[in-house]
């Protein structure tokens, strides 16, 4: 039986993962332009401590590599996470008008069994 209607949005999937993460800074640009809706997810496991905050800009740049070498980062981890960091497993959405995303993921004091995952998903109509 036909819907009688066409479905004109498209869903974008991230994973960033890291098995035996180790100490360090480490950033996923997002190209967000034309999104409406942004979904994520971290999971953390294993010993040590993974920090997560989320950037962003609504300058207007080519492309992810563009934004992160000229863009303006401004911290919006309060308003996309609810807090000014997440250091547990985590899963929140939000409806937000930025052009690029920036998460930003630091591993401190890690072992072998440090671990984690980061899902970004974005709707875009």
């Amino acid at each position: 039986m036909s819907r009688g209607f066409i479905d004109q949005k498209s869903t974008l999937l991230y994973n960033v993962v890291a098995t035996a993460a180790t100490d360090g800074t480490f950033y996923k640009y997002i190209d967000f332009r034309n999104g409406s809706t942004l979904g994520q997810q971290l999971t953390i496991a294993g010993a040590g401590t993974v920090t997560l905050t989320v950037e962003a800009t609504m300058g207007d740049y080519l492309n992810e590599a563009d934004a992160a070498s000229k863009a303006t980062w401004v911290d919006v981890s309060t308003t996309v996470l609810g807090a000014a960091t997440k250091t547990a497993n985590y899963i929140g959405y939000l409806e937000v008008g930025y052009t690029f995303v920036r998460y930003k993921i630091v591993v401190a004091s890690s072992t072998a069994t440090t671990a984690y995952s980061l899902w970004v998903n974005i709707t875009r109509y």
